[in-house]
C-alpha cells in the first residue's frame, strides 16, 4: 500500500496542489512590475550570456558595468575566478529557467528585475517552474512567495510564439533566455539599438558555460538536457540577421566606443 502511495496517490497529490496555487500564481496583477511597466533604467542594454567566449579576448567588465540595463542569465557568477574582469558584476535584469535560480542565496541579484524565460510557453512548462523548486527541493513556501511575487514576470506566450516563427522552430524545440531576451530588448521600446551583447556561442563547443569548472555535477546534466531543448545554429543565423541589420553588435566589436 505504501509502494502504491508512494507511486500513484503521492504524485497526484502533488499536481492537485501545484495546480490549485498555479491558478493564484497566473492570477497576480504584474502591470507594475518595472520593465512591464516600461520603466528602464536608461536606454543603453548590454546582454551577457554564459558562453566560454566572454572570458575570451581584453577584459570589458568595467564596460559592462557602465551601462544602464545589464541583462545575466540563470546560474551566471561573477565572483568566483576573477569573472567580473571580463563580464564585469552589475546585474538590472535575471532571466530564469524553471530551477528559479534567483531563489538560491549563491545567484540572486539583489535589485534585479526578474523574468521568467518560458513560463508561458505552456501550462505544463508553467508547472516544472514550480515543482523543481517547490517539489523537488522541498522548498514549498519560498517557491508560492517567489511566484507571486509581483515583480517577478515571464516572457508572453504571444512573444515566446512569435519568435519560435521568426527562428523557425517546431515541435518541442523553443528558443533559449538568451535568445528571447535579445528579442524583448531589440523590439522595447525606449532602448537604444544596437543592443551589445557578449558571451553568445551558441553552444559551439565542449564547454557550454565560462564558469562551468565550478558548475556542481547536477547543474552540468541540468545545461546538457536544456541544449537539445534548443536550436543553437538557428539562433545563431537569426542574431547575425540582427547584426547585420544594425540592431545588434557584439561588445568585443564596439568595445572602445565604450
Amino acid at each position: 500500500h505504501l509502494g502504491f502511495f508512494l507511486a500513484w496517490d503521492h504524485a497526484y497529490l502533488w499536481l492537485a496542489f501545484i495546480a490549485h496555487h498555479m491558478i493564484d500564481i497566473i492570477g497576480v496583477k504584474r502591470e507594475a512590475s518595472r520593465l512591464t511597466a516600461g520603466k528602464l533604467h536608461g536606454p543603453r542594454v548590454c546582454i551577457v550570456g554564459n558562453g566560454p567566449s566572454a572570458l575570451q579576448g581584453e577584459q570589458h567588465g568595467d564596460k559592462v558595468d557602465s551601462f544602464d540595463e545589464v541583462v545575466r542569465f540563470n546560474n551566471f557568477q561573477t565572483k568566483a575566478g576573477d569573472f567580473k574582469k571580463w563580464v564585469g558584476s552589475k546585474c538590472t535584469v535575471h532571466f530564469s529557467d524553471g530551477v528559479l535560480y534567483p531563489t538560491f542565496s549563491q545567484y540572486a541579484a539583489p535589485g534585479a528585475t526578474v523574468i521568467l524565460s518560458l513560463f508561458a510557453d505552456r501550462f505544463m512548462i508553467a508547472g516544472t517552474y514550480f515543482i523543481q523548486r517547490g517539489a523537488q527541493d522541498l522548498e514549498t513556501d519560498l517557491t508560492i512567495r517567489f511566484l507571486k511575487d509581483p515583480n517577478v514576470t515571464w516572457m508572453s506566450k504571444e512573444r515566446i510564439e512569435t519568435l519560435k516563427k521568426k527562428l523557425g522552430l517546431s515541435g518541442i524545440k523553443h528558443p533559449t533566455s538568451g535568445m528571447l531576451a535579445i528579442d524583448y530588448f531589440v523590439e522595447k521600446a525606449g532602448v537604444q539599438l544596437p543592443v551589445v551583447i557578449t558571451g553568445f556561442d551558441f553552444f559551439q563547443g565542449p564547454t557550454i558555460h565560462y564558469y562551468a569548472a565550478y558548475e556542481p555535477p547536477w547543474e552540468r546534466l541540468n545545461n546538457v538536457i536544456g541544449v537539445n531543448q534548443h536550436s543553437p545554429l538557428k539562433e545563431k543565423v537569426y542574431v547575425e540577421k540582427l547584426v547585420a541589420e544594425g540592431k545588434v553588435v557584439f561588445l568585443k566589436d564596439v568595445a572602445n566606443e565604450y
